[in-house]
C-alpha cells in the first residue's frame, strides 16, 4: 500500500504541473487555479461522506487510523 501511494504521490509530481500548464495556456493562468480547484473542492467533499470516522490498520503499521 505504501508502495502505491509512494507511486501516486511521484506521477502527481509529474503530471501536475503538466496538466497545469495546458489548463493555463487554454483559459490563462488566473482561471487555471479555479479549475483545478473546483474538482479538488468537489473530491474532498465526496471523501469527508464517505469516508470512516476510524479505520482499523494492522499494530505494527506507521499510521494510527485517527
Amino acid at each position: 500500500m505504501l508502495e502505491l501511494k509512494d507511486f501516486f504521490f511521484n506521477i502527481g509530481y509529474i503530471i501536475g504541473p503538466i496538466a497545469a500548464g495546458i489548463i493555463a495556456d487554454t483559459v490563462g493562468a488566473m482561471q487555471a487555479f479555479s479549475v483545478l480547484g473546483g474538482p479538488g473542492i468537489l473530491f474532498a467533499g465526496i471523501l469527508f461522506f464517505i469516508m470512516p470516522e476510524t479505520y482499523e490498520t494492522s499494530p505494527g503499521s506507521q499510521e494510527t487510523g485517527n
